[in-house]
């Protein structure tokens, strides 16, 4: 277990550090100036990360943490979607391409990594059969967002892919802005029902 907490510890760290370093060379080299507004958009692919290992870091700093299998698979996978996403982005701007890489890149990684990270949590956090039937709502409400993502954006998809290229965008890339809400909506009701199912943990029993 001693190897997976540093793999922890260094996966945390470099995340913070390649976001930081990938943002200061768009601030500085991009023809666009490093716009506020591609930045904001690489939150959820360079976030989503940076919260996963701090929570990887967390549970691997435990005196006995209960990973099995499944914890390790997922991990790997979501390690590795995110390490291609880096390499990419840095080879990209090192080939002279860093606008391209940087401002559409990342949010095409972050639809496999928020993939990932939420069967990950859907796993390893699912509802006990003793869990109230308020706490199984709130554990189904982050699916239900995502069935409605896959119901909107197929459907934009659709209608994009039949319209053509009738600007400088693709299209998939109205589909693509379309699911970031959703995908945050997801992760936050994760977030509500990984605090509830805590409090339900820790509440004495009667």
């Amino acid at each position: 277990m001693k190897r997976y907490r540093i793999c922890g510890e260094v996966l945390f760290w470099a995340s913070i550090a390649a976001a930081v370093l990938h943002f200061v060379w768009a601030a500085v080299v991009s023809r666009q100036g490093g716009g506020l507004q591609g930045a904001l958009l690489n939150v959820l692919p360079y976030g989503l990360p940076i919260l996963t290992f701090a929570l990887v870091r967390r549970a691997l700093r435990r005196a006995e943490p209960c990973w099995g299998r499944a914890d390790i698979l997922f991990a790997a996978l979501f390690s590795l979607c995110y390490l291609a996403m880096i390499v990419h982005v840095t080879v990209g701007g090192i080939a002279g391409d860093f606008d391209h890489v940087y401002y559409n890149m990342p949010l095409l990684y972050a639809i496999p990594l928020a993939a990932v990270g939420l069967v990950w949590a859907a796993v390893r956090i699912r509802p006990t059969a003793e869990m109230p039937v308020a706490g199984k709502i709130l554990y189904a409400l982050p699916f239900a967002a995502l069935a409605a993502m896959c119901i909107h954006c197929g459907t934009l998809a659709i209608i994009e892919g039949m319209r053509g290229v009738t600007s400088s965008f693709p299209w998939w890339a109205a589909p693509l802005l379309c699911s970031i809400p959703y995908l945050l909506a997801a992760l936050a009701l994760f977030g509500a029902y990984a605090v509830y199912r805590r409090g339900c943990r820790s509440a004495p029993r009667a």
